[in-house]
C-alpha cells in the first residue's frame, strides 16, 4: 500500500477516534466506532475519487462530492422527534462534520483536519459546561400538560405558568377523548421553570405533566 494512503487512513482513524471518544464518554448514539467508520469512509471515498480522476482524466471531485449527500441520510436518521421535542441534532451535525474532516484528510489538508478536530473537541467539552452555567439563569423548556375537558382549565394552566414569572413563547392545545393537551414552549430561569412545573402538578384538574 502507498505510504501516503496509509498515512491518510491512520490520521483519519486518529481524528475520528478522538471525536468519537468524546461522544462515547457522553453516551451519545454516534460514539467511537461510528465516528471512526464515517471518518475513514469519507477519507477512502476521497482517495478513490482522486485516484480515479488521475487515472481516467475525470473530475477528481466527482465521487467525493457524493459524500455530503450520503452522510445527509445518516444524519437524518439520527434526528428523532417526539411531540414537540427534537433530539439528535448535535449527533447529526457531528456525523456531517466528521465526514468533512475525513475528506480534508483524504485531500491531504492535514492542518485543516487537525485544527477542525481540536476546535470541535474544545467546543464539545467547554460549551457543555457553559450551557449548564447559563441554564441556571435562563433556558427554553417544552411543557405538555393534560387537563380536564373544560376550557377554563386550559386558562388556569396558562395562569399557573405565567404566575411563576415564566414567559410563554408558543402555545398549542389539542383535544382528545374529552381531554385537553396543552403544549407550551416557555422561557425563564431554571428556578422559575421548576416552580411553574410544581404549580402545574399541584393543580387538581391536571392529569399529568410531561417536560
Amino acid at each position: 500500500m502507498d505510504f501516503d494512503i496509509l498515512l491518510k487512513l491512520s490520521v483519519s482513524l486518529l481524528l475520528g477516534g478522538a471525536i468519537g471518544l468524546e461522544r462515547e464518554f457522553h453516551e451519545k448514539p454516534a460514539g467511537l466506532r461510528t465516528n471512526i467508520i464515517i471518518c475513514i469512509g469519507a477519507t477512502i471515498f476521497t482517495i478513490v475519487s482522486l485516484l480515479v480522476g488521475k487515472k481516467y482524466g475525470q473530475d477528481p471531485g466527482r465521487i467525493s462530492a457524493q459524500i455530503v449527500t450520503g452522510v445527509g441520510f445518516l444524519g437524518a436518521g439520527a434526528i428523532m422527534r417526539e411531540g414537540s421535542k427534537i433530539s439528535g441534532l448535535t449527533t447529526a451535525a457531528g456525523i456531517w462534520l466528521i465526514s468533512a474532516i475525513g475528506m480534508a484528510v483524504g485531500y491531504g489538508y492535514y492542518p485543516l483536519a487537525f485544527g477542525a478536530t481540536a476546535l470541535v473537541l474544545l467546543a464539545q467539552i467547554s460549551l457543555v459546561e457553559l450551557e449548564r452555567f447559563f441554564r441556571k439563569f435562563a433556558r427554553f423548556q417544552t411543557i405538555n400538560a393534560r387537563c380536564g375537558a373544560d376550557w377554563p382549565s386550559v386558562q388556569r394552566v396558562y395562569d399557573r405558568v405565567t404566575g411563576a414569572d415564566v414567559r410563554i413563547i408558543t402555545r398549542r392545545v389539542r383535544k382528545t377523548n374529552s381531554i385537553f393537551t396543552v403544549e407550551l414552549m416557555v422561557f425563564g430561569s431554571s428556578a422559575n421553570i421548576e416552580e411553574a412545573l410544581t404549580r402545574l402538578m399541584d393543580m387538581q384538574e391536571v392529569i399529568d405533566v410531561d417536560y
